[in-house]
């Protein structure tokens, strides 16, 4: 319970986070690996409340072991909510690179958009097992 916990009060402690982001960081993600997919869930959900909240600080900072290890759990988890959470917790972490109050264009935009370049053939791929995945099963979150 405590990952979960850390992601809920993300945006309380918004400014401490920050300031302490590599450790708060290296707590969430933590639990990616554990043998316990109840710990993996809640380590997914209390990443993607931390990437909702510190945007797009924890995306610029930590794309290079989060789109990896994201994209390796929407293709090796074997249930389906396992996959659907760490779907939305990509989508925390892809939402939190795009300002929409800039223009798309803008430098910030098209900077954090590339982040996004050497990962994208294998993140639409993951998606579209996924979708093929969900309908098979009939799997209404996705």
């Amino acid at each position: 319970m405590g990952y979960l916990y850390l992601g809920m009060i993300s945006e309380a402690c918004k400014k401490s986070f920050k300031q302490n982001l590599e450790d708060v960081a290296k707590m969430s993600v933590s639990g990616f690996t554990s043998a316990n997919p109840r710990v993996r869930y809640e380590a997914l959900t209390s990443t993607g409340l931390l990437l909702n909240d510190l945007s797009p600080t924890f995306q610029t900072k930590f794309h290079q072991d989060l789109m990896p290890a994201l994209i390796k759990m929407m293709n090796e988890e074997t249930s389906l909510k396992m996959q659907y959470q760490s779907t939305a917790c990509m989508t925390s972490l892809v939402k939190g690179l795009i300002d929409e109050d800039e223009a798309e264009d803008s430098e910030i935009n098209l900077a954090n958009k590339k982040i996004l370049v050497p990962y994208a053939d294998d993140l639409v791929n993951s998606i579209s097992v996924l979708f093929q995945r969900s309908i098979e099963q009939k799997y209404q979150p996705l």
